[in-house]
């Protein structure tokens, strides 16, 4: 929809009512390339057999409010976290995914659950320097490969750039 010569869409705003949201050329350029994408891939159906899975990234800057803002963006959603991520994720179909991501410790609170005693072995670092110390170094001579890669040239320039 256009108002106003730019480019907008309409939304569901509070109490009912709608809200005009405008896009910026390039929102409006990414949006268009996702469905030229949408129609390409229709029209070339074996290419999506041979892909895999696709994932839309979003690092919300500013703080967790701002995280918790975007990640409602997505409605219906699943959250993960590992040792450094967290990120809350929206599935379209099997193979797109679009994921909100922050650092785990920007949007999660670190709360000490208990404590347990652990025992770790380490080697002493003066020991294995004094062992190694003593052991000769030895002149190993060997034949290693030099490569080089070499491509067959692009469809493009095999069809004098007909395609």
């Amino acid at each position: 929809m256009t108002r106003g010569g730019g480019w907008c869409r309409v939304v569901a705003g509070k109490y009912g009512q709608e809200d005009i949201m405008e896009l910026t050329n390039t929102q409006r350029a990414s949006v268009d390339g996702l469905r030229e994408l949408a129609d390409f891939l229709e029209a070339n159906p074996e290419l999506l057999d041979l892909t895999s899975h696709h994932t839309m990234y979003a690092f919300p800057h500013g703080d967790k409010a701002n995280f918790e803002r975007v990640a409602l963006l997505l409605g219906p959603s699943a959250k993960s976290a590992d040792a450094d991520w967290y990120n809350v994720e929206r599935k379209f179909g099997p193979k797109v995914t679009i994921q909100v991501t922050a650092r785990r410790e920007e949007v999660c609170e670190r709360t000490v659950v208990g404590t347990e005693t652990v025992t770790e072995f380490e080697r002493d670092t003066d020991a294995v320097a004094a062992a190694i110390a003593d052991i000769p170094r030895t002149a190993v001579t060997r034949t290693v490969e030099k490569i080089e890669w070499v491509c067959p040239p692009s469809l493009h320039e095999l069809a004098g750039g007909a395609i």
